[in-house]
């Protein structure tokens, strides 16, 4: 019987190793027709360190799909290559990720790339495949999503197959790709390759904003491509946008924050509460900014946070100047200790605001420029509705200026020389301070003002 079990077991090894070796011999013979793939269609230029990456790689499949995807990208990338090369290395990378999503079919890589690589193919040939038969590239890609939604690429490749096919979309196809797009854009990456493309496919700012991403680094670069082309409306829906998605992020901030004071991160809290501070001072956000001053905790404070203690110090010392102090006392001294503020500044802002005759026309000389910002105190004759603001010099081209009052953003449009800015909004008879700005950069000189009276 043990002679019996013993030459049993030895079968079976002889099997198992006779197996492992058939094994090594298809790796190994598998490897080499990668490599000769990789030589003949030229993808070595764009990945170097692929045949060392191969000779490393245990998993035949894993291999594949790098070749897979060394192809694919070298078929997008700039230079392109001749369109027989492209087809070629596109050919190829379909057939292999065709293959490893058969053996894997949990892989989100080989869906992702079959998908791609047949599109960007059928794309090339102009083949009218693309809209008859979608399934055959839409369908690997909405895979390769539904297997890793945490992934970008999918959706990314998705979205710009769908903005180049959109004027032959149907009304609900555009709707559903609209949808996936504006998923694609929460990817910073992806926002910053589709969003061009994306705009000159909406036709408008307006109809592009439906897919924009509730952040403010997305409405910070809506506002540059807006000034860009000089379209001052649509930089003015943006930038009020962006005040509300900054204001959105910061809430969360100061819930992050205060979560993890509850759970004793201290430090950490610290450096998420007074971060808030570094968006720019405007009244909208001054909740967050009492709450925030009131919860960190003592101790010392990063140094690169001290530009920002400083410039919402100075615009609120201004306003107490001016106005009245725009936070609490207690709110006010924690700010001036943490941007090392002397007696001296404090006691100068406590000092009433400068009597004098009441008027209802400035001019040009009255203005103060600052660091490219125009400041005006004002002492208005009565209460009014609102003010006109004469440009004296900005340029022809435009320039996206921003009006605010006593701190609060009270207009935002475009001026050049000559303009005539209308400003509607009430006031009281005391002392207010007016400031005008180049949001988008340059500089805009103010001159002539005049009250609208009631």
């Amino acid at each position: 019987m043990k002679t019996a079990w013993r030459a049993t077991l030895a079968f079976a090894g002889i099997g198992l190793a006779a197996v492992s070796v058939a094994q090594l011999v298809s790796y190994r013979t598998g490897r080499r027709s990668l490599e000769e793939l990789a030589r003949e269609t030229g993808v070595l230029a764009q990945d170097p360190g692929l045949l060392d990456g191969l000779a490393r790689e245990p998993d035949p499949w894993r291999a594949r799909l790098r070749v897979a995807r060394t192809l694919l990208a070298s078929a997008t990338a700039e230079p392109r290559p001749e369109p027989a090369v492209l087809l070629r290395r596109l050919e190829a990378a379909r057939d292999l990720a065709s293959g490893v999503s058969r053996e894997r079919p949990a892989s989100w890589e080989a869906a992702m790339v079959r998908g791609a690589s047949t599109y960007l193919e059928w794309s090339l040939r102009r083949d009218r495949r693309l809209l008859y038969q979608p399934e055959e590239w839409e369908g690997p890609l909405l895979r390769s999503l539904e297997l890793a939604p945490g992934r970008p690429e999918p959706a990314r490749f998705l979205a710009a197959a769908y903005l180049e096919l959109w004027p032959a979309l149907s009304r609900g196809k555009q709707e559903s790709a609209r949808r996936l797009l504006a998923r694609a854009l929460g990817d910073h990456a992806t926002f910053e390759a589709l969003i061009g493309p994306w705009v000159r496919t909406a036709g408008s700012y307006e109809e592009a904003f439906s897919a924009m991403p509730a952040a403010p680094w997305a409405w910070g670069r809506l506002q540059q491509l807006a000034a860009d082309e000089a379209d001052w409306r649509s930089y003015s829906a943006a930038r009020r946008r962006w005040y509300a998605a900054l204001e959105a992020q910061m809430r969360r901030d100061l819930a992050e924050a205060e979560t993890r004071l509850a759970g004793g991160d201290t430090e950490r809290a610290q450096l998420t509460f007074l971060s808030l501070l570094q968006v720019p001072p405007r009244r909208r956000f001054l909740p967050q900014i009492e709450s925030a001053l009131a919860q960190a905790p003592p101790g010392p404070t990063s140094p690169s946070l001290d530009p920002a203690f400083r410039t919402w110090l100075d615009w609120s010392l201004d306003l107490c100047r001016w106005r009245q102090c725009p936070m609490p006392e207690p709110m006010m001294e924690r700010l001036a200790n943490l941007a090392r503020a002397s007696g001296d500044e404090m006691a100068a802002a406590r000092a009433r605001p400068p009597a004098g005759p009441r008027r209802s026309e400035w001019s040009g000389r009255d203005w103060v420029m600052d660091q490219g910002m125009a400041r005006l105190g004002m002492l208005p004759l009565s209460a009014g509705t609102g003010i006109t603001i004469e440009v004296i010099d900005a340029p022809n081209t435009g320039i996206g200026a921003e009006v605010r009052l006593d701190g609060e953003v009270v207009a935002i449009s475009g001026a050049k020389r000559g303009d005539v800015l209308t400003v509607r909004h009430a006031f009281d008879d005391g002392a207010h301070l007016l400031e005008i700005e180049a949001v988008s950069g340059g500089l805009v000189v103010p001159g002539k003002v005049l009250l609208l009276s009631r």
